[in-house]
C-alpha cells in the first residue's frame, strides 16, 4: 500500500473502526473495556465475525503483554492487520489490496 493510500483510505477506515469500538486513547489509556466487549460479542455475534473479533482482541492483549503494558489502540490496529493478513504482517504499509479490504470490512460493535 502506498503512503497516499494509507492516508486517504486505510487510516480513515481505521479511525472509523476505532471510534465505533471505542478503541480510543485518553490520557494514555484505552477507553474501551475489552472484557465487557468480549462478553457482548460472545453473547450477540455469530461466526465468523465473533471469531475474528476474538482473534483481534486476544492478539492485542498478547502484544501488550509482551511489551509489559496495557492494551493500546495501536495494539488493536496491529492485531487487525495481523488477522487480515493471515498472520504474516503487522504493518499497514505491508498489506496488499485484498488484505486492506479485509481490514476495512471488519465489523464494529
Amino acid at each position: 500500500m502506498t503512503e497516499a493510500q494509507q492516508r486517504r483510505f486505510y487510516f480513515p477506515v481505521w479511525n472509523g473502526c476505532a471510534v465505533a469500538n471505542n478503541w480510543l486513547m485518553t490520557k494514555g489509556r484505552l477507553r474501551a473495556d475489552l472484557a465487557a466487549q468480549r462478553e457482548e460479542v460472545a453473547a450477540t455475534w455469530d461466526d465468523p465475525a465473533k471469531e475474528v473479533y476474538l482473534q483481534v482482541v486476544t492478539l492485542a492483549e498478547q502484544l501488550a503483554l509482551r511489551a509489559h503494558q496495557a492494551v493500546t489502540a495501536d495494539d488493536l490496529r496491529r492485531a487487525c492487520n495481523w488477522v487480515a493478513s493471515d498472520g504474516r504482517r503487522l504493518s499497514s504499509g505491508d498489506l496488499d489490496n485484498k488484505q486492506t479490504n479485509r481490514v476495512a470490512q471488519a465489523p464494529a460493535l
